[in-house]
């Protein structure tokens, strides 16, 4: 890791952190509760402040830009796991899984609106490397586990004109793996995310992509991307929804072959997986898309065309590591015309590259000053990031069961 400034108290020098980020069952880390998108009863709006004792214990300051300072910029990229939500009588995930393959529908097309629900991710990977077949993450070199969601409302708080979609109060759950690396658990103020019935986003979603081969029981927006990488010398391991990939980037059928004969069908049984596992069943199946074929699928109406904003889509896109973006425009009333790909490395794009970097430069400092913060709570503290009224303040939880048990923390001090 290098670049790190402020690592002094965890004795490596540097941010090391995160945890969890996935929807999953039973509130996993990072997690939500179980279901697929699909239409579902309203639930009951939680209060931000629920289970927090009253009083800040840290109070962060919002990082300035500084003159000349480098980019910010992720690489070393590694995909880690993946795994699709398979519709089940209890929480069952496919490993690799995969994502649904992208099919444009003919246009134009009249799609009805779609009611949706949240989701979560250590048994992914465990999954994964019990094969044998790759040497599992060094979790004690990890900075923050975490879900996309939280970095991008983390952004819009410290430089708001980086991220207009997730400006306004929120909270995010911490934890801390000593010796340093920080866990962050989303949170929504409702576990099952309904839309006003205007919404059209995920009926296009639907139509415009297929299920991919052994997931004709997986649920629409079901799979998730686990992957690692780094943003300037922080080491972070995200967990992301994946939309679609391109059929063009399928692996042969010998690939596949050779990817499912290394596995068996079945939930996990052994060491650690059945341990993370005990509240999901795995079933082995699927093959690992190659990061270069993600699309993103979203859609938005022709009478909303000045409030789409390219700085939100490509913060989603560059952070998730996603090249494509697909644009479905409507009219309003569910009629699809026409579609837009927008290319993460496209001249197009070039402008919002250049606006969101002082906000990447300024999420990268808060990110150290949120380890830091975590730090000196120490191990076992329960901590929440609260954004309300321009302030984010660290605050302290009730006591209560960690994110992950023993055995998964123990990989950290590794």
């Amino acid at each position: 890791m290098s670049g790190s400034s402020s690592r002094g108290s965890s004795g490596r020098g540097g941010v090391r952190g995160g945890a969890g980020g996935g929807r999953g069952p039973a509130r996993g880390p990072g997690g939500r509760n179980v279901g697929g998108k699909g239409t579902s009863a309203k639930s009951q709006k939680r209060d931000i402040m629920d289970g927090l004792l009253p009083d800040p214990v840290h109070t962060m300051l919002k990082p300035q830009d500084t003159p000349g300072e480098l980019d910010a910029e992720i690489s070393d990229v590694e995909y880690l796991g993946s795994y699709t939500w398979v519709k089940s009588d209890r929480p069952m995930i496919a490993v690799p899984g995969s994502p649904r393959i992208w099919s444009p529908p003919t246009l134009p097309t009249q799609l009805p609106a779609w009611r949706a629900r949240a989701r979560s991710v250590f048994a992914a990977i465990d999954a994964l490397d019990a094969s044998g077949d790759r040497t599992p993450p060094q979790w004690g070199a990890v900075d923050v586990v975490t879900d996309r969601n939280n970095l991008l409302k983390l952004l819009a708080w410290v430089d708001p004109a980086s991220g207009k979609k997730h400006r306004g109060a929120f909270r995010i759950d911490v934890e801390l793996a000593e010796p340093w690396t920080i866990l962050f658990r989303r949170w929504e103020e409702r576990d099952a995310v309904n839309s006003d019935g205007s919404g059209f986003g995920d009926s296009f979603e639907r139509a415009s992509s297929r299920d991919a081969l052994g997931h004709e029981q997986g649920t629409l927006a079901g799979h998730h991307q686990i992957i690692a990488y780094d943003l300037s010398g922080i080491k972070i391991v995200l967990r992301y929804e994946v939309d679609a990939y391109r059929i063009s980037e399928q692996p042969s059928i010998d690939t596949l072959t050779d990817q499912l004969s290394s596995l068996n069908v079945g939930s996990g049984t052994s060491g650690t997986e059945q341990k993370v596992s005990e509240l999901v069943d795995i079933r082995h199946i699927g093959f690992a898309v190659p990061q270069s074929s993600l699309v993103k699928v979203k859609s938005r109406s022709q009478l909303s065309k000045g409030r789409f904003h390219l700085e939100d889509a490509y913060l989603q896109l560059y952070l998730g590591q996603i090249p494509a973006l697909c644009l479905g425009i409507h009219d309003g009333n569910g009629v699809f015309t026409s579609t837009d790909e927008i290319r993460l490395d496209s001249e197009r794009c070039s402008a919002a590259k250049e606006k969101v970097q002082p906000g990447l430069r300024k999420l990268r400092r808060l990110l150290e000053q949120i380890q830091s913060a975590v730090i000196q709570r120490g191990q076992g503290a329960k901590l929440s990031l609260i954004c309300q009224g321009g302030k984010l303040l660290l605050m302290q939880r009730e006591p209560g069961d960690s994110f992950l048990p023993p055995t998964i923390l123990k990989r950290f001090t590794s």
